[in-house]
């Protein structure tokens, strides 16, 4: 659903107590996902995912509980490689996985950085489990590298 809210249009997602995911675009490798949100709404689990295989096998940058994480899901079995206390209000998130390296970024300052072997090239999307509102206002994805054969 769409809507007004702050002077922008949003795209707003209702959750109940139930896990959602999706992704968008084409697989892709080394990449940058940045969204502008409002989780001021919503409590409980935000991620943003990447190489992102199947319901069971991703990378992602998760928001919970007033900490930011960087981990990867393998078989359904969750790793967290770091986790850091959030210190500021959140108005846009970004993960930017290269290789090995993965960044997570707040309010375009980078907060948390993590080594780790990444999955194959997959694609990016979001996941959330809670109660409440979430809107986001912009989503944007970077192809870091081309791909070649795709």
């Amino acid at each position: 659903m769409n809507l007004e809210k702050d002077g922008k249009t949003n795209i707003l997602i209702e959750s109940s107590n139930k896990d959602i995911l999706f992704s968008l675009g084409p697989k892709l490798d080394n990449v940058k996902m940045d969204v502008e949100i409002d989780l001021s709404e919503f409590e409980g689990e935000f991620r943003l995912i990447h190489h992102l295989l199947n319901a069971e096998n991703y990378d992602y940058l998760s928001v919970a509980d007033g900490n930011i994480s960087i981990g990867q899901n393998s078989n359904g079995e969750d790793k967290i490689f770091k986790s850091k206390l959030i210190e500021s209000e959140i108005s846009s998130l970004s993960i930017v996985g290269d290789g090995r390296h993965y960044r997570g970024y707040i309010n375009d300052k980078m907060v948390i950085h993590a080594h780790a072997t990444p999955f194959e090239s997959g694609n990016v999307g979001i996941y959330l489990h809670g109660n409440g509102k979430i809107f986001i206002s912009s989503i944007t994805v970077k192809n870091l590298k081309i791909i070649e054969n795709e």
